[in-house]
């Protein structure tokens, strides 16, 4: 899995910092899927990739949760 973004913008405003996820689907990810989700925090997307990837792990930071179904097949 490849995860290729950024975590700062020109203000220092955290918000739509687009993201791209690449992988198969043996590593839990849906193929041809698009996600955007303005309230989403990224460490919630950092604990869906954990998850997707089978390490079962309670949070991830700030995360209040995964991102479910959206592009991962497990979470």
């Amino acid at each position: 899995m490849v995860l290729f973004g950024s975590g700062a913008s020109t203000t220092h405003y955290s918000r739509n910092l687009p993201t791209l996820i690449a992988g198969g689907a043996n590593m839990g990810l849906k193929h041809g899927t698009y996600f955007r989700s303005g309230e989403s925090r990224m460490a919630n997307m950092y604990l869906s990739i954990l998850r997707s990837m089978g390490i079962e792990q309670e949070s991830f930071a700030d995360s209040t949760g995964t991102l479910g179904s959206s592009i991962f097949t497990r979470s």
